[in-house]
């Protein structure tokens, strides 16, 4: 999780636009899903049993080799993030649920088998279109309760929020 978070890091303040963030992600991706998993074939070395788990490398293989696609969801959830931040800011909570039901829509209609022990591309756009999926719903709810007047976030949730992957790293500890 550090090394996701130090790689993902880098590679999205390297970045400034949004249009330059989402280049890391696609070349990560393509990288580890055609590269990595289908033109090497490391699939049936992550997924066998067969292994031994003698060597650092073959009892952490599912860890090591999913780390770029564990790095794509990383930067995926930084991108939706700001972008969501930017428009929350200005209270277009409607407008957020309109940006992201388009993007629920086409990564449902991608399929294949997703495996999280590969962090292959299916499971990437699956996973993330089922966080657009709710971050969709919470807008909608979040522009209903501002509109009756209620108080829709506290300032302790608006941190750990802010702070997810450093929280869960902590309650680890």
């Amino acid at each position: 999780l550090c090394l996701m978070k130090s790689i993902g890091n880098f590679f999205f303040y390297e970045t400034k636009s949004l249009f330059l963030s989402i280049l890391p992600f696609l070349l990560v991706a393509v990288l580890h899903q055609f590269v990595l998993l289908d033109y090497f074939r490391y699939e049936t070395y992550l997924t066998s049993p067969a292994i031994r788990r003698e060597t650092f490398l073959d009892a952490n293989r599912e860890g090591i080799f999913s780390l770029p696609g564990y790095v794509c969801l990383y930067l995926i959830g930084i991108v939706l993030g700001r972008r969501i931040i930017h428009m929350e800011q200005k209270r277009h909570f409607l407008s957020i649920a309109l940006f992201l039901s388009p993007l629920v829509l086409l990564l449902g209609f991608l399929n294949g088998e997703a495996s999280r022990k590969l962090c292959n591309l299916t499971y990437i756009l699956s996973t993330s279109g089922l966080a657009c999926l709710c971050l969709g719903g919470f807008s909608v709810i979040q522009w209903l309760l501002i509109r009756k007047g209620c108080l829709t976030e506290s300032i302790l949730l608006k941190n750990v929020n802010q702070k997810g992957l450093d929280v869960f790293l902590f309650a680890n500890v």
